[in-house]
């Protein structure tokens, strides 16, 4: 797929942030992980972005106290995983990554945190806390470090 072109410098991770999509989301804390579809993610400016998510999701207590999550662009192919991961609480099933279809992997430095196989774009940000804007908001932030 010649169209897909690497994101070589993190001062441009908003490009592909500022259009809408659904994105995925991938926590991790204490050895625990999770992998949720969010539609409230958006550039900040060129190498940060908010993402909402609710404190009743799964995600919500990894990505507090976790130091990075992970945004992806999940492309047509994966529409029925993306569904699932988005549908289906770990809360109410702890298998849910196994059962979603979606395949994963890591990256070096990041080997905790899963990224899903069949998206256009994976950027790992490191959470910037802003615990009122958290609490009150659900609003995360996070600035770019491997893209």
């Amino acid at each position: 797929m010649n169209c897909i072109k690497p994101i070589t410098n993190l001062s441009d991770i908003y490009r592909p942030f500022n259009i809408g999509a659904t994105t995925l989301v991938s926590t991790s804390s204490d050895g625990k992980t999770d992998v949720m579809a969010a539609a409230w993610a958006c550039a900040l400016n060129y190498d940060m972005v908010s993402v909402v998510i609710d404190s009743t999701h799964y995600s919500r207590p990894l990505i507090e106290r976790g130091k990075y999550f992970a945004l992806q662009l999940p492309l047509a192919q994966i529409a029925d995983k993306v569904m699932y991961l988005g549908s289906v609480s770990k809360n109410d099933d702890p298998e849910k990554l196994e059962k979603s279809g979606a395949e994963f992997f890591t990256v070096p430095g990041f080997e905790d945190l899963p990224l899903v196989k069949g998206c256009g774009v994976w950027v790992i940000f490191e959470r910037v806390p802003e615990q009122h804007v958290e609490k009150a908001y659900d609003l995360f932030i996070g600035k770019a470090v491997r893209v």
